[in-house]
């Protein structure tokens, strides 16, 4: 009898482990095969000729700069990517022996917060991608609360799909959000034309502001980057993505954002910052929601880019 249960517990374990692992492989392999990251990492590897100039960061770059419009150069960001993020992503790209001249990276109002990093460790952002290059030892190093970190990596390494709640929602919700040879994600909605265009803005706000602002994380990563380019001899150009003129003045009231500029511009003091924020003011048609460009916002403001940095040089 004793054997009989000892032989079925055996086979129990055996059956949960051969599941376990059936499930890893099929969730990262095939479920999520098609992720933003996945298809940039593999339409840049097919590239015969590498493009040089990055640009990285959060949605604003993603859905903004358009490599068509800028020869030589690819849209790496993703979604809610922040500095830690950009760092160990940079490192990651160049370790596989692909090396830009320049990077372009985006300065946006929350891109200090603690939203970025609370993403991730909440697993809403791509484990399946991100649990094997972000040093967890590096980032726990710089944290009081490094346990959560180390929550974050088991989980994320050791049972991908069961931290996916969110990942998979998306997935199933909407198909894989399609983008071009070079990176760009397009959109042709108009926030002017939409309904519900104030009750948008004012939740567009309310999810940048309802987290501290100022992330010490945050602000070391950025100075990581910047260290860490200059050794590389790779250029850095930060840009401030354009935003929609009242999506700034709500933004204005609910939280301080001369303190932002100001921890901003004293990382930055040396360094190449392109300031576009308002630049399309009168242009409204050119947003796909308070923060964000639409295909053809997208089109106008990187010839814009383009030219810029072609005259700096």
């Amino acid at each position: 009898m004793k054997n009989r249960i000892n032989k079925s517990l055996i086979v129990w374990i055996f059956t949960l482990i051969f599941l376990h692992v059936g499930m890893l492989i099929v969730y990262q392999k095939i479920i999520m095969r098609n992720t933003i990251q996945n298809q940039k990492e593999r339409l840049f590897g097919l590239q015969q000729k590498k493009a040089t100039v990055w640009a990285m960061g959060d949605s604003h770059p993603l859905l903004a700069f358009d490599p068509q419009w800028f020869p030589g150069s690819y849209n790496w960001a993703g979604i809610s990517e922040n500095y830690v993020l950009n760092y160990f992503k940079i490192k990651y790209l160049i370790k596989n022996s692909w090396r830009p001249k320049c990077i372009i990276l985006s300065v946006e109002y929350h891109g200090l917060s603690t939203q970025g990093m609370e993403l991730l460790k909440n697993h809403e952002l791509d484990d399946s991608f991100w649990f094997d290059k972000i040093s967890v030892n590096e980032l726990a190093a710089h944290q009081s609360n490094a346990s959560e970190y180390v929550r974050w990596k088991i989980s994320a390494a050791g049972a991908t799909y069961a931290g996916q709640f969110y990942q998979l929602a998306s997935f199933f919700l909407k198909p894989p959000s399609p983008i071009t040879e070079q990176g760009f994600q397009s959109t042709t909605e108009v926030f002017e034309t939409i309904s519900g265009k104030e009750q948008k803005l004012v939740s567009k706000v309310q999810s940048h502001s309802n987290y501290p602002m100022i992330d010490p994380i945050q602000i070391l990563y950025l100075k990581k980057i910047i260290q860490w380019c200059e050794q590389e001899g790779i250029s850095l150009v930060f840009v401030r993505y354009p935003i929609h003129p009242d999506y700034y003045q709500l933004l204005k009231e609910a939280t301080n954002i001369q303190r932002i500029d100001s921890t901003y511009q004293t990382i930055l003091n040396n360094q190449m910052v392109l300031d576009y924020r308002f630049c399309f003011n009168k242009e409204l048609s050119h947003f796909s929601d308070p923060d964000h460009l639409n295909m053809e916002g997208a089109k106008v403001f990187t010839k814009m880019l383009s030219d810029s940095i072609k005259l700096l040089n």
